[in-house]
């Protein structure tokens, strides 16, 4: 069991997540740590897609310093909670590097969360 004292914002775990439209299936997947309180983990999905053109997808431009294998992508917009049990590693991945960080600050801001690192779940 992971400790929710031990995930900290912008740390890049793994989880199982189910597709949305098919809710049966799934797979593992890195997910950006948003924000953590008690037993909830608030995670945004990180895909290996590009930016979907008009969306708030966030570029991860250092994805090899934050423990990424291939160029990866933040789906700001998809943030939900999990527990800490659901994190599948002992250890984060990775973490963003400052100028990713600035990004996605500033992307969660427009979409109405304000993250900093010392702070629990996004308002």
């Amino acid at each position: 069991m992971i400790a929710s004292d031990r995930v900290q914002p912008f740390d890049i775990w793994l989880v199982y997540l189910h597709f949305v439209d098919h809710p049966q299936t799934g797979k593992v997947r890195p997910v950006l740590v948003v924000g953590a309180k008690e037993d909830v983990v608030a995670v945004a999905k990180i895909t290996s897609k590009p930016p979907a053109p008009d969306t708030d997808d966030v570029l991860i431009e250092m994805w090899q310093e934050a423990g990424l294998n291939v160029p990866s992508t933040i789906r700001c917009s998809q943030v939900f909670e999990i527990s800490p049990d659901e994190l599948l590693r002992e250890m984060p991945l990775g973490v963003l590097q400052p100028d990713d960080i600035a990004w996605i600050v500033q992307t969660m801001a427009e979409l109405g969360y304000y993250l900093q690192p010392d702070l629990g779940l996004p308002a």
